[in-house]
């Protein structure tokens, strides 16, 4: 299905905050982490509500309310109307403040193709391209240096089906919004179109009147230089394709049994399905090695680096306010090594690989927190850079040797599917690609109902196909099913 196809814009418009931005508010600082954050990514996401027999008057009321709620969440996320700009401030680098200049944001309308109803959208197991045309632009679209000045950071559309249910969809700019911040966002906005935001706005108010932005764990100065792009393993003009895979609650009791060991005996569904994603990745990079090789069989080697995000908020002594804005999250990496001359079977390498993520996080501690509070922020991001980069640096000068970056998000349990604007919460919370420039990642989101996990993951075609055709992968992991029954137990 190709982007515009199957749906037809009807109206584009600019959505400014209901009321300006005092001027003593005008300039907001990035944080280090939100500095380095690819410029590129936006963090696409489309909700799906259903009719619940609702007229056509109805949904234009429905729209009208979407559109003026977002002018006031925008009041108090205010940096959202904002842009970046290029001036250099004093002690900051370029592209570092946002001016927030209530700019707004592009709103669009769109409606679905007569014969397409939101039932039978969701009745064929969406995918990633299919869902494009959800979103207010394609989130995987590659921004200049120069489109960073005049983006948006958040974007939102609105597609009407002809059984009258609503798919919003956005894009949110991950220099500034990380997942919780997106979701603490879209939760502020529907409590506004509910009419029940009063105290929600007052919270979003108080998160920015004690400047508790990341900047304050993460201070950023004009000294600071990127500190380069992490190569993950990718190969340039490589083909990469975004799959969507499911992992119900019997295929995850089935790994936590696998993954647990006596080092981690309880292992949470996010670890196990987070270190059979890994392994699998790995497993296919060494495939895919096998057929470049023309199926020789010769010793095999992949090294490589895994990386968990953290969100830092609930390690903090003390609450971190819900509506403050800016990447709140760390990443700590674990290195394995694949070697077919030495491999491992497939549950000693899970239970391996469960033990290296929770090692992992569990350096996020406390002790750490506090030194991050201490002001020792700005030298551990470094550290934690200069760790992976060595990780990577590998002799690969033999063909069978691979070095790969692993990253992974993990958005279980966050709350996308509390977003009730007042007409209920979604069906399905989905995904799309994330971005053409990042490669072997893939991010895990609540399935509709039950423990179940989404994994989008984006990978090299080739290794994509490899895994696909993994009986021990498939043994676990459904390749994109209908969400149509699962939404229908939400109703």
């Amino acid at each position: 299905m190709g982007y515009d196809e199957k749906i037809r814009i009807i109206s584009t418009e600019t959505i400014k905050p209901s009321s300006p931005t005092p001027s003593h508010l005008a300039k907001f600082k990035l944080s280090l982490v939100d500095y380095y954050t690819l410029d590129a990514a936006y963090m696409p996401h489309v909700f799906f509500y259903p009719a619940h027999g609702s007229k056509s008057s109805e949904t234009d009321q429905r729209l009208q309310a979407l559109k003026s709620s977002l002018a006031q969440a925008l009041a108090r996320f205010y940096p959202l109307a904002g842009r970046l700009t290029a001036k250099n401030h004093v002690g900051r680098p370029a592209h570092s403040i946002i001016h927030c200049n209530d700019e707004g944001i592009p709103f669009s309308t769109a409606r679905g193709s007569l014969d397409s109803p939101m039932t039978l959208f969701l009745a064929r197991g969406p995918d990633a391209d299919s869902l494009v045309q959800f979103l207010p632009f394609p989130a995987a679209r590659l921004l200049t240096a120069a489109d960073i000045e005049s983006a948006p950071q958040f974007a939102a559309r609105a597609t009407i089906f002809p059984c009258s249910g609503i798919a919003v969809g956005i894009c949110a700019l991950h220099k500034i919004m990380d997942a919780h911040t997106v979701a603490n966002f879209m939760n502020l906005w529907a409590a506004v179109a509910r009419g029940q935001g009063s105290s929600e706005v007052g919270a979003a108010a108080a998160a920015y009147a004690h400047d508790r932005a990341a900047t304050s764990l993460f201070p950023l100065n004009r000294h600071d230089v990127g500190p380069g792009a992490v190569n993950s393993g990718g190969e340039e003009g490589k083909k990469m394709v975004t799959r969507r895979f499911v992992f119900d609650g019997e295929a995850i009791s089935a790994l936590k049994c696998r993954g647990r060991s006596d080092p981690v005996p309880n292992p949470t569904r996010s670890e196990v399905v987070a270190a059979f994603m890994w392994k699998s990745a790995v497993n296919a990079t060494a495939e895919a090695v096998k057929s470049t090789d023309g199926g020789e069989a010769k010793p095999i080697t992949v090294h490589s680096a895994g990386g968990m995000v953290v969100d830092l908020r609930p390690r903090m002594k003390e609450p971190w306010p819900d509506y403050s804005v800016g990447n709140i999250i760390w990443a700590n990496h674990s290195s394995y090594k694949y070697d077919s001359n030495q491999r491992l079977d497939e549950a000693n390498a899970l239970q391996q690989l469960v033990g290296k993520l929770r090692s992992s996080t569990s350096k996020v501690d406390a002790k750490f927190m506090e030194k991050l509070k201490g002001g020792d922020g700005r030298e551990e991001f470094f550290r934690n850079h200069e760790a992976l980069r060595k990780a990577l640096m590998v002799d690969v000068t033999e063909s069978d040797t691979r070095v790969m970056m692993f990253g992974m998000s993990s958005l279980v349990g966050i709350r996308f599917y509390d977003v009730d604007f007042g007409w209920g919460k979604p069906a399905w919370v989905s995904m799309t690609a994330f971005s053409n420039q990042v490669h072997n990642m893939v991010f895990f989101m609540d399935s509709p109902i039950g423990h179940g996990i989404e994994a989008w993951v984006t990978m090299h075609e080739q290794e994509m196909t490899i895994m696909d055709h993994d009986p021990e992968f498939l043994a676990y992991a459904n390749n994109n099913p209908s969400v149509l029954w699962a939404c229908l137990a939400r109703l």
